[in-house]
């Protein structure tokens, strides 16, 4: 009985160990991606507007540490790198609408914990995007418009602002001034949907790799015991 228990202990403090190891590596590798991400945001001149990596680090961070963590290691590169791009460019930090989504990207990603489904993930990369594009462009338009007295078409001019150096354009504030805003957008939608799908793969990709690698290693490290 003796020997039997401790037979059993044994397997029992090796499976532990064996999750550590592979907790452990997973840790590190979402690290990794938050650092990257980080850069990315830190030069915005030199990417694509919306083609980036934050959406799919908020539904891989969702995937990995369920819902009740997975938000937080987006909202901390988003809130670390705003504060940069604040101090160094004087951009607005701190957009809570984009927060908010970004919490609603890792929740979706939560959902496929420990059953990863391909076409699961798709929907939600799809799903995700596209809940972006639609809030995101209704802001823009609640922000950016004038009323239909002043404007009758479905924008009226173009005009720099702070947030922007670039021109926004100003829609009505009608239903031909939204659907405007949403057509204009329509580049955004692509890059965003572009950026969540390509990033999402790699991320994944890395973490499936790297949990094969583990195993493997964790094999070879049982059978020489």
């Amino acid at each position: 009985m003796n020997a039997e228990r401790k037979m059993n202990q044994a397997t029992e403090m090796n499976v532990l160990s064996n999750r550590g190891m592979a907790s452990f590596a997973k840790g590190g590798l979402l690290v990794l991606v938050c650092m990257y991400c980080f850069l990315y945001r830190l030069f915005p001149e030199y990417t694509s507007p919306n083609l980036a990596p934050i959406g799919a680090l908020a539904l891989f961070a969702g995937y990995l540490l369920s819902a009740k963590w997975g938000w937080l290691p987006t909202l901390v590169v988003m809130a670390a790198s705003d504060l940069v791009l604040w101090q160094w460019k004087g951009y607005p930090p701190f957009n809570l609408a984009v927060y908010s989504l970004f919490v609603a990207y890792s929740l979706a990603g939560s959902t496929l914990r420990g059953h990863l489904d391909p076409r699961g993930w798709l929907f939600r990369v799809l799903a995700s995007s596209l809940a972006f594009y639609l809030v995101t462009n209704a802001l823009v338009f609640a922000t950016y418009s004038y009323s239909p007295e002043q404007h009758p078409g479905a924008w009226a001019t173009e005009t720099p602002t702070d947030q922007y150096p670039t021109p926004l354009i100003q829609y009505a504030q009608n239903l031909p001034g939204l659907a405007t805003c949403y057509l204009y957008a329509l580049p955004f939608l692509a890059r965003t949907l572009a950026g969540d799908l390509f990033f999402s793969a790699i991320f994944l990709g890395l973490s499936l790799a790297l949990e094969r690698l583990t195993q493997a290693r964790l094999a070879t490290r049982s059978q020489a015991v």
